[in-house]
């Protein structure tokens, strides 16, 4: 089960300021997923570099790990379908 999605944005992003419905879909509708939003050269160090863990280069990001600590990575905004999509995999 995905326990933890990180989505990884840039302030000064067309699509990561598009993405906040999708954020906001995934939050409601898979409640017992974490998701947190960073926001990547806007100040703050913790986010820089946990992006930089991920090898993070493009935004928005989205980084799913499940309970066995395995990570994937999803790049760019999509429809909804293919995150749902993307996350039951």
């Amino acid at each position: 089960m995905i326990t933890t999605l990180n989505v990884f944005k840039k302030l000064d992003c067309g699509p990561c300021k598009m993405s906040a419905g999708v954020i906001q879909y995934l939050t409601t509708s898979r409640p017992e997923m974490k998701v947190t939003e960073y926001y990547v050269g806007a100040g703050d160090d913790d986010a820089d570099i946990l992006a930089m863990s991920y090898g993070i280069s493009a935004y928005p990001s989205f980084v799913k790990e499940d309970d066995n600590g395995n990570i994937d990575v999803f790049i760019g905004l999509k429809r909804k379908k293919a995150y749902d999509e993307w996350l039951d995999n």
